[in-house]
């Protein structure tokens, strides 16, 4: 780990040589230490670490750092550059910590004991991490062929009201390429129809991240909010976010 560590600010000072705020050094510290940090979904190391992140040189990019550890409740920070001008030392702060909160006897008994899977899971640091280099990206990847045929398919299942199958379909294309706004659109209206909410929210959230300025977005926000409300009261176990779980 501290040869790693050196390397890495090794590299950011020859950097620095060269380039002015092309990388930002940061000491991540955990209470208690030990915590697994990940940068937009990539595990960096361990706290305590002097980690270096590249600075992007364009608008919208979205650093999120996340700290997880075993027994206590992951947690995470998203750090946003609104300008091009603006470098990773003037977004991210030289010093991060995390007081990681240990889990209650009730949460450790769900995640030992309970099989329910999240809603779909989608969302996650690792998903936004890459909206927002899809968002950030001035050449948009083509829907996969496969993503496409799952589309026609779900179509088909709608008109024969199968929603399940509709569903079904629409995240096995989404787990072929997640970063497919209509698929997630759709897959959050057939998930509330169903009154499965918290699939349907996960979904929003995904489309949300992905066009936070399109036509609709804030019409798909205020369902976002209402199936979350519904969710807690249509599962017999509560969802939990921070564990994504649920706990009875």
């Amino acid at each position: 780990m501290k040869i790693k560590n050196s390397l890495h600010l090794m590299s950011a000072a020859l950097c620095g040589l060269f380039f002015t705020g092309c990388a930002a050094v940061t000491n991540i510290t955990s209470s208690p230490s030990g915590a697994s940090i990940s940068v937009n979904g990539s595990v960096v190391g361990q706290t305590p670490l002097d980690t270096v992140l590249d600075d992007i040189p364009r608008t919208g990019v979205t650093y999120t750092i996340c700290a997880s550890r075993p027994g206590y409740v992951s947690q995470s920070r998203t750090f946003v550059k609104n300008r091009v001008e603006d470098s990773c030392p003037t977004v991210i702060p030289p010093q991060i910590h995390f007081e990681l909160e240990k889990l209650t006897e009730r949460q450790s008994r769900a995640i030992a004991g309970s099989h329910t899977p999240a809603p779909s899971g989608f969302y996650s640091a690792a998903f936004r991490g890459l909206a927002a280099g899809w968002r950030a990206s001035s050449v948009r990847p083509v829907v996969p062929e496969e993503a496409g045929r799952r589309e026609v398919l779900a179509e088909n299942a709608v008109r024969e009201n199968n929603l399940e199958v509709a569903l079904q379909h629409l995240e096995q294309g989404l787990e072929e390429f997640p970063l497919w706004p209509g698929g997630h659109v759709n897959a959050a209206r057939i998930a509330a129809e169903m009154g499965q909410y918290s699939r349907a929210a996960d979904h929003a959230h995904c489309y949300v991240e992905l066009l936070p300025d399109a036509p609709d977005s804030q019409s798909v926000k205020r369902n976002m909010i209402i199936w979350e409300e519904k969710a807690q009261t249509h599962f017999p176990a509560q969802w939990d976010p921070k564990l994504g779980i649920h706990v009875t």
